[in-house]
Formats: structure tokens, sequence, C-alpha cells
């Protein structure tokens, strides 16, 4: 195995990024985050050092970069992002589990994964199949688990139709196959026309665009229709009321998302008091922590096994570290169009 070197290339933040980040512009980024050589991270015990091949730009990404993510845990600057990625592990930090992996090609969640190297929990490792390459195999955690996460929701609650904001998003297409598969249909819900087609080849039969002049009434008409009483709701702003007064008495919207980058609004007292609706927030990871490491184990067997199906990855656009800039403006402006990647292991 190559030697492992002292120093890497990694994307750092240095200062918070401008918000709203759609009106993100590579020229005025590069104010707040560089590409620079760090030390490559020792793993510790029970963990292991990754040589990263792929990254992934994540919305959490976004929110973390203007200083938006959870403001419990928002990381010190300056600070290198990412969440999410593939590599090869190259080296242990102890540990039976850290040892079985030497040597293996995985998908990983963690932190500071925007580099050329990551130290990461054996337990965040998912060793990808063969025939699973590593831009297929780097998105295997944040939207699968998510996915598998819903999915488990609504079918424990009896849940045949449910309602998914952002749905010709890369999640929103997984959720739209996997769903099917588990007999429970989603209404999805798109801004703009043309992702309507995107959702129906996903294998959606029940969509509304928010530009149609005539939307709150047709889908309050298909919510009603399909008996629809649970929604997750990706972007939140005035969409959130609006989707909730559309649903039926004692619906439940839960929020797990904040795309529009505004407040949960519109949202009428009297539907929360007198129709007996309700509003929650989901966060994957004490879903995640709430689950014996047994179960968990068999849902990241379950996500290997669906990497080329369910929980295939569309990738949009691969990028250099030090092009991250130009990624992050790509990003935002092409959310829908597939998933965008860092290229880890080229010579930066």
């Amino acid at each position: 195995m190559a030697s492992i070197p002292s120093e890497m290339f990694a994307i750092q933040l240095i200062a918070p990024a401008p918000s709203p980040y759609n009106q993100w512009r590579a020229d005025s980024l590069s104010e707040f985050i560089i590409v620079k050589k760090v030390e490559v991270p020792k793993p510790r015990f029970g963990q292991v050092l990754i040589k990263m091949e792929r990254s992934v730009i994540n919305p959490s990404d976004l929110s973390t970069l203007v200083g938006q993510y959870n403001p419990e845990s928002q990381p010190n600057i300056p600070y290198i992002p990412g969440r999410e990625g593939s590599g090869t592990v190259v080296s242990s930090g102890g540990g039976f589990m850290s040892w079985s992996l030497l040597g293996k090609r995985v998908a990983l969640s963690g932190d500071h994964l925007w580099a050329e190297y990551a130290a990461v929990d054996a337990t965040n490792c998912l060793p990808i199949p063969a025939d699973v390459s590593f831009e297929e195999g780097s998105a295997a955690f944040v939207n699968p688990l998510t996915v598998l996460a819903l999915v488990e929701i609504s079918v424990t609650g009896g849940h045949k139709t449910i309602l998914h904001t952002a749905a010709a998003s890369a999640l929103g297409k997984m959720l739209i196959k996997h769903a099917k598969n588990n007999g429970v249909s989603v209404i999805c819900v798109v801004r703009k026309e043309e992702q309507i087609k995107e959702c129906i080849d996903a294998g959606a039969t029940l969509v509304l665009s928010t530009s149609e002049p005539d939307f709150e009434s047709k889908l309050k008409e298909m919510t009603a229709n399909h008996n629809c009483r649970l929604g997750f709701d990706a972007v939140s702003g005035d969409l959130t009321g609006t989707i909730l007064s559309a649903m039926p008495n004692g619906s439940e919207i839960q929020i797990y998302g904040g795309l529009s980058g505004k407040p949960v609004g519109n949202v009428s007292p009297t539907e929360l008091i007198f129709k007996g609706k309700k509003l929650c927030g989901f966060w994957l990871l004490p879903y995640l922590q709430s689950k014996y490491k047994v179960g968990l184990y068999l849902w990241t067997k379950r996500v290997a096994g669906l990497l080329k199906k369910d929980f295939a990855t569309k990738v949009a656009k691969q990028f250099e570290l030090k092009e991250v800039a130009q990624a992050l403006e790509y990003y935002v402006h092409n959310m829908t169009a597939g998933k965008t990647l860092f290229i880890c292991s080229n010579k930066q």
C-alpha cells in the first residue's frame, strides 16, 4: 500500500459565506472558502484513515457554510466542510472493525471530508460492492438512510400515501422509488413545470407544481382523494403552511430541511387548534441513534444492495478541490440536476 503523506490539500471555510446561498457567485466565494495544505489526520482507536476519491456537496453543507445549521454543533472556523463521500481505507487506528476495513473501498460519512484524506469512525464506513464505482457510492449515507427512515415512518404509521416537497431532488427521486416498492405512493410537490416529468420518470403518478395557478385547490383535492395525512417538507418558508392547509384534518408535516432559507410560515392557528394538524421536525441523526447497532447494520446492508436500484445516484458534475468556488456556484443553481462531487484524488 502506498505511503501516507504528512500533508494534504483540503478545502477550508475561513469566514461564514453570505446568505442566501442561491445568490452565490464563484468570484465572491473565494473570499470565504479556499484550498490549502494541512496536516493529514491521524486515526484514533476505532477510526480509519480514508484516501478520499469523491466527496459530495449536500444541502446541509450549504447551511453549515452560512452558519445556519444546528447551532449547537456549528463548527469553529477555520473548518474543513464535507460530511459524505467515498474512498479507500489506507490506515487503521486500532480495533477489530478498523483493521477489518483495511484496503477496502468504502462509502463513508463523518466530518472534514472535502479533502484528500479523512479520519472517520469505522462504524461510519460501508464497504461498497465491486460493481459500484466511487461516484455511485459517494452518496450512500445521507439520502438513502433518510429515505429508509421516511418510508419506515410512513409504513409504521399505516400511511398508503405521503406528501413530499422538493420532490425532484436526488433524495426525492429515491423516495419515489423506494416508497413505491414498499406500497406507499408519494404526492410530489415541485417548483417548476419541467420537474414534473423528472418525477414521473422516477415512477411518480401524483405530481403538482407550485407554479400552477390552481396549485392549492388541486393539492387539496389530491390529498383528500388519497387520504394523505403525512407530509415531509424539505423547503420550509410559506410553503409549509400552504400544504398543511390543503391536507385533511388530523394531518402531520415533518420538516427535515430549509431549502427556502426562510422560517416556517403561513401556518394558521385554526389548522392546529381546530383541525388537529401537527408540525414537527425530523433529524436523521437521533433517529439512527435510536436504533440498535444490529438494526443499523442491517440498514447499511440494504443500502449497499440497492445502490444501483432504488438508491442509484445521478452525478451531474464533478470538480477538483481547487475548483471549490465554481463547484458551489454550480450546485446551488442546479440542485435537482443530480449530485455535485469533488474529485479528491487528483493532484490539486
